[in-house]
């Protein structure tokens, strides 16, 4: 290692360390580390409902499992409800016991003060609706983090000891519930705007956002957010995707498209595999480094369900695993266009499921091309060396468990 490999590994060290050192990254590791078989239990269960027990599921189109398991529709409908249970009690558990152990008191009010302000601050306002498990899963992990850790703020504060905790618990949740109710609004527009974010991303040729949205998608899904791109499936339907694939047809080859570079050809068959940041290469980098195979969290990120395997790592949050997650797509998306400017292999037009495991993608979606399987597999090693040296420093520092 050079002089400048050097630095740069003293300096990721440092920020590594102080980022450990404050308050609520450790006080968020050491919840993610004590809750990590429920982490576990929720990342199989995603990856079983999305895969097996989904009509655009990958295992579930490949075997016909609508037709030739037993049983599948009513199981499939037991999982589909149980999942967004269990992730919104893995959510509140998070809160609750986060809260817990940013707050130098220990005040038993403050989870069961944070807990109440996430459950009734997920209510609609507008209808009164009661609130459900959904309303506060996987996609408010963030923003659950910030109430609950000023929850505990309020809780640490000096005035707040001469307060009674139940005053402080009624007052809390009456505030900060409404409050919080109002964000509902983001996420009705996140949900609005994705059509629009869609045709943004698939217009053709090089442009910025063809770039620009992966790395923005990144950048929410690891901070525990909604991302901004939408699935596999949503990629292929656009316009741009629908003319490629006529142009596939009507001409028996996937060369010469007439829009070559849309996120359906260089994100989603490259860039996506283990979903937005490429977990799947992390894991595979922990794997080197450790030379220990983390088989529970591989099972999401095969089927590209990233977030379980932040969790589980845990990775959530963590700056200098960030870095190479938004470095690694970045490259292997200018690799997969420069290829695909070449035509050394057809690119990628037809629909699959969402789930479908890594390398997969390019070799299903060009209509069994070995040439685009094969790069899939280079860009897949590629990114994982991207990921090496930042997971070792991650180890280095303890981490990743």
């Amino acid at each position: 290692m050079g002089k400048i490999g050097l630095r740069l590994d003293r300096i990721l060290t440092r920020l590594h360390q102080w980022w450990r050192g404050l308050p609520w990254p450790a006080a968020l590791m050491t919840t993610l580390r004590r809750l990590r078989a429920l982490l576990l239990f929720t990342g199989a269960l995603s990856a079983i409902t999305a895969s097996v027990f989904s009509h655009n599921g990958f295992f579930a189109a490949v075997y016909d499992l609508p037709h030739r398991m037993p049983g599948w529709a009513p199981v499939g409908h037991a999982f589909a409800a149980a999942t967004p249970v269990v992730w919104g009690l893995l959510t509140l558990a998070i809160v609750g016991l986060f809260t817990y152990e940013v707050q130098r008191r220990r005040d038993i009010f403050a989870p069961v003060t944070a807990i109440a302000v996430v459950v009734l601050g997920s209510m609609d306002l507008s209808t009164m609706r009661p609130p459900t498990f959904s309303d506060f899963g996987s996609d408010r992990l963030l923003v659950s983090l910030v109430i609950a850790g000023f929850v505990a703020w309020l809780f640490d504060r000096n005035w707040a000891r001469g307060v009674r905790p139940r005053t402080c618990l009624a007052l809390g949740v009456t505030v900060f519930a409404i409050t919080i109710g109002a964000t509902r609004h983001y996420w009705q527009l996140a949900v609005v705007s994705s059509g629009v974010i869609t045709s943004v991303a698939n217009l053709p040729g090089p442009h910025v956002f063809l770039f620009l949205l992966p790395v923005v998608n990144t950048l929410l899904i690891w901070c525990g957010l909604p991302g901004v791109l939408p699935t596999l499936n949503s990629f292929s339907s656009s316009g741009w995707s629908t003319e490629n694939l006529d142009y596939a047809l009507s001409h028996a080859h996937g060369s010469n498209l007439p829009h070559l570079l849309t996120l359906m050809t260089t994100y989603a068959p490259f860039a996506n595999m283990g979903g937005a940041g490429m977990t799947l290469a992390l894991l595979c980098a922990v794997v080197i480094a450790r030379r220990k195979v983390p088989s529970a969290a591989f099972l999401p990120s095969l089927v590209n369900l990233p977030l379980p395997a932040l969790l589980t790592l845990p990775a959530l949050l963590d700056p200098v695993l960030l870095i190479p997650a938004i470095i690694a797509p970045l490259v292997v998306q200018l690799l997969a266009a420069g290829a695909l400017a070449l035509h050394l292999f057809a690119a990628n037009v037809f629909e699959v499921p969402p789930t479908t495991p890594g390398p997969l993608i390019a070799l299903l979606g060009t209509n069994g091309d070995w040439r685009a399987g094969i790069f899939a597999v280079v860009m897949l090693a590629v990114a994982t060396l991207i990921f090496l040296p930042f997971v070792r420093i991650a180890l280095k520092e303890g981490a990743v468990s």
